[in-house]
This record gives structure tokens, sequence and C-alpha cells, in this order.
């Protein structure tokens, strides 16, 4: 069983979909990872690991459907959550960000 550890910082970031979104068998849970690229690090982007939770799953599903093609711009909003669990009798870790909002990207033309 995954523990979790919140995080004060509240996240706000810009990406593309990675690949197509999952969720759990009950359709509680999306998840689904996006990539930023920005000028420092282009040649090595950041990948962000995303789950909503849920009454969200549903608007957030029909919203991500949208992002294709997949250089649709995302902008999420949510905190950074450590989840800790062990698999095999070795401790694992990973970073995701609980989205508390997900929208597509609109940049307004100068």
């Amino acid at each position: 069983m995954a523990t979790t550890e919140q995080q004060t910082d509240d996240l706000r970031v810009t990406g593309v979909l990675t690949a197509e979104p999952v969720t759990n068998d009950k359709g509680t849970v999306l998840k689904f990872s996006i990539r930023k690229n920005s000028r420092r690090s282009r040649p090595n982007p950041t990948y962000v690991n995303v789950k909503v939770f849920g009454k969200d799953v549903e608007a957030v599903t029909k919203t991500l459907a949208k992002a294709v093609p997949w250089d649709t711009e995302l902008f999420v909003v949510g905190d950074f959550v450590e989840e800790r669990w062990q698999k095999d009798g070795s401790n694992r870790r990973a970073v995701f960000c609980y989205a508390s909002s997900v929208a597509l990207h609109r940049t307004v033309a100068a």
C-alpha cells in the first residue's frame, strides 16, 4: 500500500501529453504525464506525472481528449505529492502532481 507525503508547494505547469491517459478499473483515478520544454531544458525536457481523483476524472478526461493532436499544451495546477511503497522487498517512490485543475493552455496573439 502506498503512503503519501503532501508537500505545501503549489505546482503550476504547462506541457504536452506524452501518452494516452489511463484510468483505474473503478474510474476514480486518472493518470497521465506531460512534457515541459523550456528554453533552459530543451535538450532535456522535464516530465511531470499527474493524478486526478474522484468526480474530476470525467471532466478532465473530456479536456484531455481535446488535447490531441499531441502538441496541444495543457495547463495543470495541483500539489506535489511523493508516494512511497514497497515492491519485491525494495522501497520505491514517485513524485506526482495531484491536480486540482487541468485546462487547455491558450496563448494570446500579440
